[in-house]
């Protein structure tokens, strides 16, 4: 894999407008593996270069994985491109790509395959939902919606087992379930104050809950 990695990322410093992009951005950021899943991430200093850039990108995917008799997985929700146009022409660009009747793709002519790869806006890799405008209200709607069916599940046999001291109880939702509701949180962007009111009204009921606290505060026995 070290040596697909190279590979890809000296294939990758070889395309202008990667370089460009990344110049702009002030950092290069090279491919991010976790063991058999690779991310590629991309910068254009305007809309318009950014698809033919990922075309690129895909040849040198898929000359790297044949040389190594691997093949691309182009399934939906295996390998898939999200894309955020922004700058110069990129109302253009939106519009070529996503205003049309079919799923929107990105199609890449190679000395031998004709590679066609699925446009999506979100996409979940390791867990974690990526959206293509940063957004992760949905994301933390889902893992919200997520800890609650786990709790009533959990509910009766710990946390609001009464043979469970409460230290214990807080213990065990912290590593059952917070664990699982802020998984890759350090990744983030900057969240909503919507998304900050959810969570917190989710870990204030939750610990009331374990604690048999009322709400007004008073500690039932």
């Amino acid at each position: 894999m070290s040596s697909l990695l190279r590979e890809l990322h000296e294939s990758l410093m070889q395309l202008d407008d990667f370089v460009e992009g990344a110049s702009a951005l002030g950092t290069f950021v090279p491919p991010i593996v976790w063991v058999d899943d690779v991310a590629i991430s991309l910068t254009t200093t305007s809309a318009s270069p950014m698809e033919p850039l990922i075309q690129d990108t895909i040849r040198a995917v898929h000359s790297a994985f044949r040389s190594r008799g691997l093949t691309l997985n182009l399934d939906r929700g295996k390998s898939e491109i999200v894309v955020l146009f922004r700058g110069a022409g990129a109302n253009r660009c939106r519009t070529g790509l996503f205003d049309i009747e079919q799923t929107p793709s990105i199609t890449t002519a190679t000395d031998s395959h004709i590679l066609t790869m699925r446009v999506t806006s979100e996409y979940k890799h390791l867990g974690v939902r990526f959206a293509m405008n940063l957004d992760y209200e949905k994301e933390i709607k889902a893992r919200i919606g997520a800890a609650r069916q786990a709790f009533e599940q959990m509910k009766k046999p710990i946390f609001l087992n009464q043979a469970i001291t409460v230290q214990g109880r807080l213990i065990l939702f912290q590593s059952l379930l917070l664990s699982r509701l802020l998984y890759g949180c350090a990744a983030w962007a900057e969240l909503s104050a919507t998304a900050y009111r959810h969570l917190d009204a989710t870990f204030v009921t939750s610990y009331r809950k374990i604690c048999n606290v009322g709400a007004i505060g008073r500690l039932s026995t």
